[in-house]
């Protein structure tokens, strides 16, 4: 009798694992997709950050550095901060958006109508494709951003020693070189976060939205 209830509890829990529609596994990747994204906006703000009072340091002709060193230093944590951020993101983005296209491939095998199942797989493949282009892209992004943290780090390291108006003027070449790996980096944030939004809504199962109450 025993035995006997222990198979029907395990048949039960294996019929309900795979009545789990694998839409959810869809959603759940979109989610990750859009996570990335705001991430990946956040990493554009903090390179515009981190910008601003770089410039301020270099414009610096007298007065207090100090102030304005230490801005710039806290907009480099920040910066460093959301790129490993965008980089954790993007990962679990690609786990996730992997579970769910080993979920459709196994579906597809099931489906019996030969036209339908072309026309999904047909689907899937360009879904699978803008995956690894966003997969790509992220990994374009991780190594600019180490790139750009280490000239940011550096310009860091010698301005902490050497705070003083002849102490800028030695980094100002570097500032420069900084300024261009860093743009490079925004403008491939920029367009991962746009590949990463577009994607995140073309998988996620529309929800409708609750009615907004009228003004009074």
């Amino acid at each position: 009798m025993m035995n006997r209830t222990l198979f029907a509890v395990c048949i039960a829990g294996f019929l309900s694992g795979c009545a789990s529609p694998g839409y959810r596994e869809g959603d759940s990747a979109s989610a990750a997709m859009k996570a990335a994204a705001i991430e990946s906006d956040s990493a554009k703000d903090q390179i515009d950050a981190a910008w601003k009072h770089l410039d301020d340091l270099l414009a610096a002709d007298k007065g207090d550095l100090r102030p304005a060193y230490d801005r710039f230093a806290a907009s480099v944590d920040s910066l460093k901060a959301s790129v490993d951020g965008l980089h954790t993101r993007t990962e679990r983005m690609s786990a996730a958006a992997g579970s769910y296209l080993a979920r459709w491939e196994r579906e597809l095998r099931s489906v019996k109508d030969d036209e339908l199942r072309q026309k999904s797989t047909e689907r899937r493949a360009t879904i699978e494709n803008r995956v690894k282009q966003a997969k790509d892209l992220a990994a374009k992004v991780k190594a600019k951003a180490d790139t750009a943290m280490a000239e940011f780090g550096d310009i860091r390291r010698i301005l902490g020693t050497d705070l003083t108006l002849a102490g800028v003027a030695t980094i100002k070449h570097a500032a420069a070189r900084a300024k261009t790996t860093s743009q490079a980096l925004r403008d491939l944030a920029v367009q991962l976060s746009s590949e990463l939004d577009a994607l995140s809504g073309d998988i996620a199962s529309p929800v409708e939205q609750p009615a907004s109450e009228p003004t009074k």
